[in-house]
C-alpha cells in the first residue's frame, strides 16, 4: 500500500504545481493582451451618449460609484455571447458601453433594440474613444472604482460572477 500511496502523493504534487503554473501563465497572457488599456483616472470619454445624453453628465452620475465601461462591436461574436452576463450585471450595477466601429449611430441604435438593449451607448464609428482608453479589440470591460480609476480589465469573454466579482473587488 506505501508504493501506491507515495506514487499518488507524488502524482498529485505534480499536478498541483501544473495547475498553478498554468494559472500564472493564464494571469500573465491576460496582463500582457491589455498592457495599452489606459490604468489609473478613467479619461474623459467625451461625445454624447445615443440618448443624446453628453457622457460628461454621466460620467458624472457614476461618481462616488464602482461602475463598468464595457467597450463591444456589433460584429463581434464574443460580445454578443456575453451580452446576457453585461445585461445581468447592468441591472443592479452603473455601465457605460462603446459600441467601438459598429457603424452610424441609427445602425448601432437598431442593432442594440432588436436586442432588447437600452444600454447607455457612446458610438465609436472610427475607434478614437476606444483608442484614447487605449483598447484595441473588443469585447473589453474595464473596472471603475469609487474613485473613479480604473483597477481592472478584462479582455474577451468574461462570465456574470467574474465583472460582480471585479466590480465589487
Amino acid at each position: 500500500p506505501a508504493p501506491h500511496s507515495a506514487a499518488r502523493r507524488i502524482r498529485w504534487r505534480r499536478w498541483s504545481v501544473e495547475a498553478v503554473v498554468a494559472l500564472i501563465m493564464f494571469v500573465a497572457l491576460g496582463e500582457w493582451l491589455t498592457r495599452d488599456v489606459v490604468r489609473g483616472p478613467l479619461p474623459s470619454l467625451g461625445g454624447t451618449l445615443l440618448d443624446a445624453t453628453p457622457v460628461a453628465q454621466w460620467q458624472g452620475s457614476a461618481r462616488g460609484r464602482a461602475h463598468l465601461v464595457y467597450v463591444w462591436a456589433a460584429w463581434c461574436g464574443i460580445c454578443k455571447a456575453m451580452q446576457g452576463n453585461v445585461d445581468a450585471v447592468a441591472a443592479d450595477s452603473a455601465l457605460v458601453t462603446i459600441a467601438m466601429q459598429s457603424g452610424a449611430d441609427e445602425q448601432v441604435r437598431t442593432y442594440l433594440e432588436a436586442r432588447g438593449q437600452s444600454w447607455p451607448t457612446l458610438n465609436d464609428p472610427q475607434g478614437g474613444a476606444s483608442r484614447r482608453l487605449g483598447v484595441s479589440s473588443v469585447p473589453m470591460l474595464l473596472f471603475v472604482d469609487r474613485r473613479g480609476a480604473i483597477r481592472s480589465v478584462t479582455r474577451g469573454y468574461t462570465f456574470e460572477e467574474g465583472i460582480r466579482a471585479r466590480l465589487w473587488g
